[in-house]
Parts: structure tokens; sequence; C-alpha cells
């Protein structure tokens, strides 16, 4: 019997031959100085099925970043820093007024969750049930035995069969109030 494994290894091996490919591209002689370089660019990059670095995932922390080293001469007072942040936050907070006044602008729809319980509607018929193209697109009557918010419903027919559909396969039937 032998031990058998997920894949992980496999796509391991695969991933970091292209991370080690892209580095040494240009010089495919000296491949080995690029191993170490390649290993610590798959560790520090995002999965994306995952959300997460594999040094995030293994040790719960971000990566060190190096490239601050090559900063050094260049120096940044907290005061630049600090009006970045409140040009940033006042981009942001006039996007959101921006965004919150076009939404306020477009045009209202009916509440999808306008039907009441034990109300009469009629359902559209699905391409299937449709018997010719001059027949009624709508089957009639059924009620509504429960609102479950959003546009679903659960109906019922006459044969006591009940089905969950959404509120724009099915239209409300005017009834008459005679008395």
């Amino acid at each position: 019997l032998q031990s058998q494994c997920n894949g992980a290894v496999e796509r391991f091996n695969q991933s970091f031959i292209n991370k080690l490919a892209k580095f040494v591209y240009d010089d495919i002689e000296n491949w080995s100085n690029m191993v170490n370089t390649a290993l610590y660019s798959y560790n520090i990059c995002n999965i994306s099925r995952l959300g997460a670095s594999p040094l995030n995932l293994l040790y719960s922390r971000e990566p060190y970043d190096f490239s601050l080293d090559n900063l050094t001469n260049v120096m940044i007072s907290d005061k630049s820093i600090g009006e970045l942040d409140k040009i940033r936050n006042k981009l942001i907070n006039e996007t959101i007024k921006k965004r919150e006044k076009e939404m306020a602008d477009l045009p209202k729809k009916d509440l999808p969750d306008d039907l009441k319980e034990g109300q009469l509607v009629r359902k559209r018929k699905f391409a299937y049930e449709m018997g010719s193209k001059f027949e009624s697109s709508w089957s009639v009557p059924f009620w509504i035995i429960k609102n479950n918010g959003k546009g679903c419903y659960w109906i019922r027919c006459l044969d006591g069969n009940t089905f969950k559909i959404n509120r724009r396969d099915i239209d409300p039937i005017e009834q008459d109030n005679e008395s």
C-alpha cells in the first residue's frame, strides 16, 4: 500500500517552476542563483483561491518588504503621509457621496415583496409547458402561501402542489369586490 497525496506537491512544483522561469528568462545558465528569489516570490504572492499568501497561511503574518531597504536615501515625513491620508479620505468620501446621489436619482421600482399571503396570482408557463405559440403564457389560479422575501414566494395550485417561484414569474389576479 502506497501513501497518496492530494496533488499539493505537484501543484507547488508547477507553480514554483513557473515563478523560476519568469526570473531566469534572460539568463538560463544561472538559474540556481535565482532559486531563493523565486521561492521568496512564491511565498509572498497571494493565492487567489485562498486570498492569502503561503507565508501568511503558515506564520499568520505579512512578509517583510525588503524593497523598503532600497529607499534609505528617501526621507518621507509624517506630515506628508498625513496629508496624503487626508486627501485619500476626502476623495473616498466624495466618491461615496457621488455614488449615493446617483443611486438616489435612479428610477424607483416596485418592491418585489408587494404580494400578500392568500392572494390569487397567475404563474408564467415555462417553455416546456407551452403547447403552441397561440396558447396563453399564464396558468391560473394559484394562491400565495408564503413570502420568503426578496421576491421569492411559495404558491399552491388547485390540486395542492406547491412551487417556489420568483416574483417576475407571477402576476396578481385582480378580484372584483362585489357586495
